[in-house]
């Protein structure tokens, strides 16, 4: 592998100084930054800093002259005998280099560019090597490395959510069918965001509704291959629904899902077992409207916002079009009752619970 791809890219770009809030698992920390060619770009020493207390925390030592990077893995960072230049520059010419990274030896594909005295590093594409991922806030100006979370090829938008304020994950289940889309377009008109627990069997039927989705903030969970109860698959049943289901969506999204939903919340020890040794925490409902039976917009509405409190996760479906109508009111309704609409990701990372595999959730308390 190439260690700089240099097709469309140009040996000369325009760097923007960055002056967003940078964050390492929720704690503030200084980075300078560029934007070239639409990227975030990074000191990788001072990145190694900010990693110190982490998992993730790493050495660096240049090679060859300065054309050469070694990252050395598991060892603290101490910025001995390493000037790092202060400029204070806003806007600069970048010249593209051919800087050689290595991590553990092996040459990793890190795309650098020299602004005033100082290097910088695609950051996007050194979470991919170390395997941490970049949660960005538009709203705020911030950018957070999360080195507890596996890296997605996708960045994860993050929404100005306050944790300190009510908030629920609504779900959707046995999709993608021709309704999901019009469920899509009022959460867009919401600003808001729905978990999708979809059908591996169906998404590339659905292949746009699938990255709208994604596009837009929501989060793909894994609802199995063929919508089969798992209380009656062997292991290898239970494994092949749950394997070729992620395969399906990731193939198409390109993010693999962080959590399942059995089919009618049907699980046993054998299932819950499997679910542990695939890693993936396995996600139900504390509110079930029972919109599949009813069919009924207005009672689906009113059974959900007569029970909802906050880290309650909702269950409806859409493959209904009754659905659709009862999603209109209770976005509204719970947007009016002060109640932020989050994935079920998001849900538990606010609340600060880590999800173990294997275990079933029914709602975040936190």
């Amino acid at each position: 592998m190439p260690l700089v791809s240099t097709a469309e890219t140009p040996e000369l770009a325009e760097a923007v100084r960055a002056d967003g809030m940078f964050f390492v698992d929720g704690k503030n920390v200084k980075l300078r930054a560029y934007e070239i060619e639409e990227n975030i770009y990074v000191n990788l020493f001072e990145v190694a800093l900010a990693l110190n207390d982490t998992e993730k925390q790493y050495s660096l030592a240049w090679r060859m002259g300065g054309q050469a990077l070694r990252i050395i893995g598991g060892m603290q960072y101490r910025a001995i005998a390493v000037s790092l230049a202060r400029a204070n520059i806003n806007r600069s010419d970048a010249i593209q280099t051919k800087t050689a990274v290595f991590l553990f030896n092996e040459e990793i594909e890190v795309t650098s560019y020299k602004v005033g005295t100082d290097t910088y590093f695609n950051l996007k594409e050194f979470a991919k090597a170390m395997d941490f991922n970049i949660v960005t806030c538009p709203e705020e100006g911030s950018v957070e490395l999360v080195t507890g979370m596996p890296y997605e090829e996708d960045l994860i938008i993050r929404r100005n959510i306050d944790p300190e304020l009510p908030m629920v994950a609504l779900t959707f289940d046995d999709g993608p069918v021709k309704y999901t889309d019009q469920i899509l377009d009022i959460l867009e008109r919401h600003d808001a965001v729905a978990t999708f627990y979809v059908i591996g069997s169906q998404v590339n039927t659905w292949k746009d509704t699938m990255l709208r989705a994604v596009e837009m903030g929501c989060e793909i969970g894994n609802h199995t291959m063929n919508h089969r109860n798992l209380r009656k698959q062997n292991d290898d049943g239970i494994r092949r629904q749950i394997v070729d289901a992620n395969d399906a969506i990731e193939a198409i999204t390109g993010v693999k899902p962080l959590t399942m939903r059995p089919p009618w919340g049907e699980m046993n020890d054998t299932s819950r077992a499997a679910m542990g040794w695939l890693g993936m925490p396995i996600v139900t409902w504390s509110i079930d409207p029972l919109d599949w039976l009813t069919k009924d917009a207005y009672t689906t509405h009113s059974r959900v916002m007569e029970a909802v409190r906050d880290g309650d996760i909702i269950l409806l479906h859409d493959t209904h079009s009754s659905t659709v109508t009862a999603t209109s009111l209770i976005v509204s309704s719970l947007l009016n009752r002060g109640y932020q609409l989050v994935t079920v990701s998001e849900l538990f990372h606010f609340k600060e619970v880590d999800p173990v595999a294997g275990r079933t959730y029914t709602a975040v308390r936190g």
